[in-house]
């Protein structure tokens, strides 16, 4: 069985993770050099984009807790070179803006709509 490609995506940045959630494919790219981290969004049928080289405000030390419809939960780190995540921020794909931002929380997981 041949496989049929039915789009590409490049930036000639590092892609660090896909993320999966229902039609939409999250593509999270790291350019190490610059220290910078950028967000993507597409269709996963038609590759479509959804969300653009986004950034958050920390534009290197964020990263993505969970990807549920079209909602996009955020996370920093506690220290650069130190793993721990801190904070929950919430992006919604269709307002194409923060809807929710807690600075002093640390995500556990997400039933439902709920943190």
């Amino acid at each position: 069985m041949k496989l049929k490609k039915n789009y590409s995506f490049t930036n000639n940045r590092t892609i660090w993770r896909l993320i999966p959630s229902g039609d939409k494919l999250l593509i999270e790219e790291r350019d190490e050099k610059n220290k910078q981290v950028y967000f993507n969004c597409v269709g996963i049928d038609s590759g479509k984009s959804l969300l653009k080289d986004f950034q958050p405000d920390e534009k290197f030390w964020s990263g993505v807790e969970a990807f549920e419809g079209d909602k996009i939960y955020f996370h920093h780190f506690v220290k650069p070179d130190m793993p721990g995540h801190i904070g929950i921020f919430v992006y919604d794909l269709v307002s194409k803006s923060f809807i929710w931002k807690r600075d002093d929380l640390v995500f556990l997981f997400l039933l439902r709509d709920s943190v």
